[in-house]
């Protein structure tokens, strides 16, 4: 027990100190105090350019959407390839801290890996790659990254994208407390492909956008009220008591390839019944970089009313 409470009066002395060791070892107990550095990239690529056709979405929706497809595509490629693994040593001093920690609170797992991560920052995305070493809510992570300026335009209707490589990029090492640097992912020699390799994956298919419309209106029926209403019960997904003044329902329709959710209100009018309707319809587009774009027009107002009237008057 006197050993164990020396240990940890030393380690504590040591951790507050701040000191370092002959060897370049750093005792702190704050974690990541290593700053960034800058260094130069030496590979010249090309800038890639999308365009996509304007004024069926709102530039900066679509903008977001870009981005999104640039953080999916270099994260999937990375997925497929894999990254390398972490490089952290643990030596003993590491060992006898862990033992303390683990005696300390138990169930207290540690684990180390590396990621990718796309980020978009104003008018950049950002690409970092991160060996990482984590301990509970602890975290000591080696980060390379580099920030790719985006360019937008717009010109003869079409809205463009250019995105480019960096001529340099940012490092540092990682640490939690006192535990050993955890070094950088990549090498010197190699970090120029990596995020050539990154920058190369960047393929974008296509980008979505949602388009919305609600058709409402109303129309008379020379049949009674009740009649009408069974007729539309039998497709209906609910429905109120067909003894009610007024009967409601909901259902769906397929109407010129589009799925159509509509509510329906029947009730008494005159000699004969009155319906009224809102129909609501929603469909994902694409806009693809070569400039073509899979919109549709919804169906008519009249299409609707014609295919809800076919149903009260059978």
């Amino acid at each position: 027990m006197i050993k164990y409470v020396t240990l940890l009066v030393l380690l504590s002395h040591l951790f507050l100190s701040g000191c370092s060791t002959n060897s370049g070892r750093v005792f702190s107990l704050k974690d990541n105090i290593y700053p960034f550095e800058n260094a130069q990239l030496t590979n010249k690529v090309s800038s890639k350019t999308v365009r996509f056709k304007e004024g069926y979405v709102q530039n900066d929706v679509l903008y977001a959407a870009f981005l999104k497809s640039v953080k999916q595509s270099v994260e999937s490629s990375y997925d497929k390839r894999g990254l390398p693994k972490p490089k952290i040593q643990h030596d003993g001093f590491s060992s006898t801290i862990n033992f303390l920690l683990d005696n300390a609170k138990q169930n207290n797992p540690r684990s180390e890996r590396s990621s990718v991560r796309v980020t978009p920052k104003g008018g950049a995305v950002e690409i970092s790659f991160i060996a990482g070493e984590y301990h509970r809510d602890r975290k000591g992570e080696a980060i390379q990254k580099a920030l790719f300026p985006i360019k937008r335009s717009t010109k003869n209707g079409y809205v463009y994208f250019t995105i480019n490589y960096p001529a340099t990029y940012s490092h540092r090492k990682g640490n939690i407390g006192s535990q050993p640097a955890v070094p950088q992912l990549f090498a010197m020699d190699e970090i120029d492909g990596a995020f050539e390799y990154a920058f190369n994956a960047i393929k974008i298919d296509n980008v979505s956008y949602l388009k919305k419309t609600t058709l409402a209106g109303e129309f008379t029926s020379q049949y009674p009220d009740d009649s009408v209403y069974a007729n539309f019960k039998r497709r209906l997904h609910y429905g109120t008591n067909e003894k009610d003044i007024q009967k409601d329902g909901y259902l769906s329709r397929n109407i010129d390839g589009f799925e159509a959710a509509i509510s329906i209100a029947v009730f008494p009018y005159r000699n004969g019944s009155k319906v009224t309707y809102k129909a609501r319809m929603d469909r994902e587009f694409y806009l693809t970089p070569n400039g073509k774009n899979t919109y549709k027009r919804f169906p008519a107002k009249k299409k609707v009313e014609s295919v809800l009237l076919a149903i009260a008057n059978e």
